[in-house]
């Protein structure tokens, strides 16, 4: 039998500055959608008829949305894989990002 040691759990503190780490780290598909989800939430937040064209709350939250799909690792990106498989939680959170 073989021992295998338990990788210590990653935070949303790490996934948030995952940008700056010197590795890519592949987060679990529930982190992402969690981060899909908080990005929406804070959209729906956003009161429509106080704002202008070029206003920053909505580029900020147009960027939010762009960076989300841009820091995809390739193997979260694709939603059917070689296999024929399908990641579910993945689908959601691309299905929530593209609604």
């Amino acid at each position: 039998m073989v021992l295998q040691h338990i990788p210590t759990p990653r935070t949303l503190f790490d996934y948030d500055n995952r940008e700056f780490s010197n590795e890519e780290i592949i987060f679990s598909s529930f982190t992402y959608l969690v981060d899909v989800m908080r990005i929406t939430s804070s959209v729906m937040n956003i009161r429509l008829q106080d704002r202008q064209p070029g206003d920053g709350v909505l580029a900020s939250a147009d960027a939010k949305l762009v960076n989300w799909a841009l820091f995809l690792p390739k193997c979260k990106q694709e939603l059917v894989k070689d296999d024929r498989s399908v990641d579910e939680t993945m689908f959601f959170a691309h299905l929530v990002f593209n609604t």
